[in-house]
């Protein structure tokens, strides 16, 4: 199975993009499974506002419906998986929520299943577009902790301090038509 690891700040496209690369995948006659983070944001009790105890949970989601499925489809896209759990805590390490070595503690909680990922793609885009396409989306109460601007703006320099560390990664950051942004990442997940 190919897995395939969507990460990005909030309202870059992500989820519009994943069900393009689903679609097209499909047609080709793969079956494909998608870990969505809307999907693991509505089943979790723990209060999004317990920012760690969240993030936990939040990704070991993700890493029990990997085992779920891993060995039934082609392959799966999770969105918010094992590469952006260590963004996620980093994030609150510069927001001052976490101390430097409890951060990078819990910055290896998932960082060996990073290994199964086999492509990556971050979709970046400025604090203020985040904040107004967030005004404009049907959200989930969730979405709304993670939007502050400093918050978005901790996240953004997070993604890219980690910009040149990690293998097989594509990174968006300009502002394209949806069908234009599709084209390049089945450019990036087709290429060897």
């Amino acid at each position: 199975m190919k897995l395939l690891e969507f990460i990005g700040t909030p309202r870059a496209g992500k989820t519009t993009q994943i069900k393009l690369l689903k679609r097209y995948l499909e047609k080709r006659g793969l079956r494909v499974k998608v870990v969505t983070d809307r999907f693991r944001a509505s089943h979790i009790k723990t209060p999004p506002n317990e920012v760690i105890a969240y993030k936990l949970v939040f990704f070991s989601k993700a890493l029990e419906d990997y085992f779920r499925y891993k060995d039934k489809y082609d392959v799966m896209i999770i969105d918010r998986g094992f590469y952006d759990s260590i963004i996620w805590f980093e994030t609150e390490r510069r927001l001052g929520h976490l101390t430097p070595k409890r951060a990078d503690e819990l910055k290896k909680t998932f960082f060996e299943y990073t290994k199964k990922v086999d492509k990556i793609v971050c979709l970046l885009i400025n604090p203020e577009e985040s904040q107004l396409r967030h005004t404009k989306t049907k959200h989930m109460k969730v979405d709304d902790v993670g939007m502050s601007k400093s918050y978005l703006e901790a996240l953004r320099k997070a993604y890219q301090s980690y910009r040149n560390q990690w293998p097989n990664c594509l990174y968006i950051t300009d502002q394209k038509a949806p069908s234009e942004i599709h084209r390049t990442i089945v450019g990036f997940i087709e290429k060897e």
